[in-house]
């Protein structure tokens, strides 16, 4: 993604720019946009506009590389699920071009799946990672803690947070 204004409007699926911004923020992953430019570069590589079942002269907005959510691209550990991590309060993923893009119905929809997400879909989609990638048992149990936590506080907080962190009039109804 270049991050133009053309490439953005020609975009099949302009919802998913909440969905992605929620996503990253959800997973604290800073391989995208990080929260403090003066930290970390965005990392436009990370979002691919892909041509493929679109119509003519669209772009379908998808989401790569997800190696730093949860860590930063470090070791997956026991320290996941500590509360500061859980309640981490900056919005990730977060490209200014995306602004005028978000959407109050497509966050209030999140909110929804957050609000929904249970300790046991955690442990469903943890027990899928596999073995030959040795993530011990303390790390597996922090991941859960880590999804289910994070969801409840974000499905509490996500909108104050949007409306606490960008300029009045971005998050807009549809």
């Amino acid at each position: 993604m270049g991050g133009s204004p053309e490439e953005l409007n020609r975009l099949a699926n302009p919802e998913d720019i909440t969905r992605l911004v929620v996503f990253d923020t959800w997973t604290l992953n800073v391989d995208r946009h990080f929260p403090d430019e003066r930290e970390r570069r965005p990392n436009r590589d990370n979002v691919f506009l892909s041509t493929e079942r679109t119509g003519s002269g669209q772009h379908l907005l998808l989401a790569m590389d997800h190696t730093h959510c949860f860590t930063r691209g470090g070791e997956l550990s026991r320290h996941l699920a500590r509360i500061e991590r859980i309640r981490e309060d900056r919005i990730y993923g977060l490209f200014p071009e995306f602004l005028p893009y978000l959407r109050r119905s497509v966050l209030a929809s999140c909110v929804n799946d957050l609000r929904i997400f249970t300790q046991s879909a955690a442990s469903d989609i943890i027990r899928t990672i596999p073995d030959a990638w040795q993530v011990e048992a303390p790390a597996r149990i922090a991941l859960v803690e880590f999804l289910y936590r994070r969801a409840g506080f974000l499905a509490e907080n996500i909108v104050s947070l949007f409306e606490q962190n960008l300029e009045t009039g971005f998050l807009t109804d549809d």
